[in-house]
């Protein structure tokens, strides 16, 4: 209706469209008529005497309906029942074979995916098979230019920095004790993770406290691997550690998966430096690492490291396994006490320690008949030198009590000869010993 108003000619195939014949002499009535005297209406077929009454249709259109239903009758009956039995039988068999015809499709395509499953599980399978891993251990070439990193200064003497970071002091003597190299060759980096286990491994401190109330959760393995970084990088800006060894530092540019060897997946963050490791500390690290991303129990690595199990690779998750570092079986440094007594007649001369120097600091009492003061006391700072330490007290012990006012004090010459040669070997030190003063007030 709309074509015929705008005077358009309509391209409709009537010859594939259900009723064709209908619409096109409808069409053509319409055409010859004209589209103005044509009203159309939608009327509700077969609408019952109950809906006309309560005015929900009008009765004219049931009736007009009802006019349609028997001339449609009228029409089927002209060709006769036998025809209509017949079209009605061959419509039920094409409908069933239709139904039939897409139901063999359904089986057809269930059974491509059905069977598109099985081949990727035994794929999968297969490729499991192939990427389990054997143990090989971590490879730490050792250097020929390795050394122990320069330290110069104390980290005690930054107050505000040890309060904040409780591990200052361990981590500055662990870095200290730190044997190895610079190194670019990505290969040959170590990573902060295996630096951290080393660090565990040696009896240090956990940088971040657990928490004395049990109820309380405890610092994540990236928790405490982010403030152990914190505290290395806080302690080599604060002193002194030479413009080689503050290259050390640097992040190494990774390219490889360094732990894929032990069936761990993933590039972990590394400095450019080649740490000098022992044997067992190899084999301690490599422990760690397993146990910290497979899960898994001693006898367990025991068979992997003897390649009676293999294993796939997985990667490692930070965020957890809080207490991972407390079960590695790590026994704690024995710790120095900060004053000892020497084992002698004048149980009033203290030993001190530090955590890094072991400084023995031996007190000489000079009498009033020398200098003008009450007492002064001579630091001695001898590292790792018992030996010196018992020589010099015998020879204060030589002039009797040393404290008694008229007591003569040994030859300056005496002791300094004694301080002057390490062991009693005649060789002189080669470097200048710390030394601190001790004088009361």
């Amino acid at each position: 209706m709309h074509q015929i108003r705008r005077r358009k000619r309509g391209r409709t195939n009537y010859k594939v469209v259900s009723d064709g014949d209908l619409w096109e002499h409808f069409e053509k009535a319409v055409r010859a008529k004209g589209v103005h005297a044509i009203r159309i209406t939608k009327v509700k077929g077969h609408v019952t005497q109950e809906q006309v009454d309560s005015k929900q249709y009008r009765a004219v259109d049931k009736k007009g309906n009802d006019k349609a239903d028997q001339a449609a009758d009228v029409g089927t009956a002209l060709y006769g029942k036998d025809v209509i039995d017949t079209a009605k039988n061959l419509h039920g068999r094409h409908y069933r074979y239709t139904k039939f015809m897409l139901d063999v499709a359904k089986h057809i395509i269930e059974g491509y995916l059905i069977h598109r499953k099985l081949t990727d599980i035994r794929e999968a399978k297969e490729e499991k098979a192939d990427r389990r891993i054997t143990y090989q251990p971590i490879s730490y070439p050792n250097s020929d230019h390795s050394a122990k990193l320069e330290v110069r200064g104390k980290v005690q003497r930054f107050s505000a920095f040890c309060r904040k970071h409780k591990c200052a002091t361990d981590v500055h003597h662990f870095h200290g004790n730190l044997k190895g190299s610079h190194t670019s060759d990505p290969y040959k980096a170590i990573t902060w993770l295996e630096l951290y286990i080393l660090y565990r491994t040696r009896g240090y401190t956990k940088p971040i406290e657990d928490n004395k109330n049990k109820a309380r959760a405890r610092a994540t393995v990236q928790m405490q691997l982010d403030e152990f970084k914190s505290v290395i990088r806080g302690i080599s800006d604060r002193l002194d550690f030479g413009h080689g060894n503050r290259q050390i530092l640097s992040p190494a540019n990774i390219t490889h998966e360094r732990f894929s060897t032990l069936a761990i997946s993933g590039k972990h963050m590394a400095i450019q430096f080649q740490a000098d490791l022992e044997d067992h500390e190899q084999d301690r690290i490599g422990d760690c690492l397993i146990t910290l991303g497979h899960h898994m129990s001693a006898d367990k690595i025991r068979q992997f490291k003897a390649n009676r199990l293999l294993l796939l690779p997985k990667r490692i998750i930070l965020k957890g396994r809080a207490g991972w570092d407390s079960k590695l079986g790590i026994k704690p440094r024995k710790s120095c006490p900060t004053q000892a007594h020497f084992p002698s007649s004048n149980s009033h001369i203290p030993i001190c320690y530090t955590p890094r120097y072991k400084i023995l600091a031996a007190v000489a009492a000079i009498t009033w008949k020398l200098v003008d003061v009450r007492l002064c006391c001579i630091a001695l700072a001898v590292a790792k030198s018992m030996p010196v330490a018992t020589r010099l007290l015998t020879l204060m012990n030589s002039t009797g009590n040393i404290n008694a006012t008229n007591a003569e004090p040994h030859p300056a010459s005496e002791i300094g000869d004694v301080l002057a040669t390490p062991n009693g070997t005649g060789v002189p030190y080669t470097r200048t010993l710390p030394c601190a003063s001790m004088a009361p007030r």
